[in-house]
């Protein structure tokens, strides 16, 4: 026992010159101090303090001369008081950063954990932030020769900025889709037992959930448009757009458009903006001039993404 602890106290009392500001552990002065000597004064007049009657012992002398001082100092005295109480400062100091240090991990690594929810799909993602209280959330849908990993790069950063949930689904294999939303055309249900489940499982606004499809995905949600408004609040269009051949929808359907006016397929994304517009429904039409279909997908930066959830937010479903 008496081993071990005079082992502490001159571990201690080695380290504690590492801690001293702006002096590395082999630059000694001039004059070197009585640090080292102090530390192992403290740490062994506690233990011997709080050890009276007991078996621990203590060889000061032993721990005093740890660092080999030379040899007009290694007999100097072990107490200084000013000494003491700087060198036990810097040992707390250090602890009291390390502490911190560690608690900041784990709260980082509980929200990651907090955030790590499967998806309700097969090749599909889904982010929830690790937040109180009902988020709101973003269905997005990717485009031809796409899938949803990619879809949710897109709108991920600036679903993170403003707290919101977000579920990029894939096209589904299982019920005979090729990759390609419009081609698949199937039934829009199948997208709501998604939202359904990420409801179960997520606390989830139901006031805010919001339809984004990027290319083919938005031509199949235009296609489909008053089919949405039993669930989602309002729709974005990216790249993409197909009018539907049914009536206005039952309720409000907002639409936000990011369409360039160089896409080959530009005309369906107007016939649709014009059905909205017959349809008296609230629209934004943010027009790429000159646009492609590369520069349309490049005008969803961060800065955009975060714009048009701020517009959506401001339209809840009523």
């Amino acid at each position: 026992m008496a081993k071990r602890t005079s082992a502490l106290a001159c571990a201690l009392a080695v380290i504690a010159p590492d801690v001293r500001a702006g002096r590395d552990v082999d630059d000694e002065p001039a004059h070197p101090t009585n640090t080292t000597a102090s530390v192992c004064h403290l740490i062994t007049t506690s233990v011997t303090s709080s050890s009276e009657n007991s078996d621990i012992e203590v060889d000061r002398g032993d721990c005093c001369h740890a660092r080999r001082a030379p040899a007009h100092i290694a007999h100097a005295p072990c107490a200084r008081g000013d000494s003491i109480r700087a060198a036990t400062a810097r040992v707390t100091y250090t602890v009291v950063v390390l502490v911190r240090l560690t608690v900041v991990f784990l709260v980082a690594l509980a929200a990651t954990a907090a955030a790590d929810v499967k998806s309700p799909c097969t090749s599909c993602t889904l982010d929830v932030p690790n937040v109180d209280g009902p988020v709101p959330l973003m269905v997005a849908l990717h485009g031809d020769r796409d899938h949803a990993a990619n879809t949710a790069k897109r709108w991920r950063a600036a679903a993170k900025a403003r707290g919101w949930a977000l579920l990029s689904l894939e096209c589904p294999k299982s019920d005979k889709c090729s990759g390609s939303w419009w081609k698949w055309n199937g039934d829009p249900a199948w997208i709501i037992e998604q939202v359904h489940a990420v409801q179960q499982s997520s606390s989830i606004d139901p006031a805010r959930i919001y339809l984004a499809g990027w290319s083919g995905g938005a031509t199949y949600i235009g296609t489909h448009a008053p089919e949405w408004t039993d669930v989602f609040a309002g729709v974005v269009f990216h790249g993409g757009g197909h009018p539907p051949s049914a009536d206005c929808p039952a309720r409000a359907l907002p639409a936000y458009f990011l369409v360039g006016d160089a896409n080959p397929l530009h005309s369906m994304a107007k016939e649709l903006r014009a059905w909205f517009d017959d349809c008296k429904q609230d629209l934004v039409w943010d027009l790429v001039k000159r646009g492609d279909h590369d520069k349309e997908e490049r005008a969803l930066t961060k800065a955009k993404a975060i714009s048009i959830l701020d517009w959506l937010a401001a339209r809840p479903r009523t």
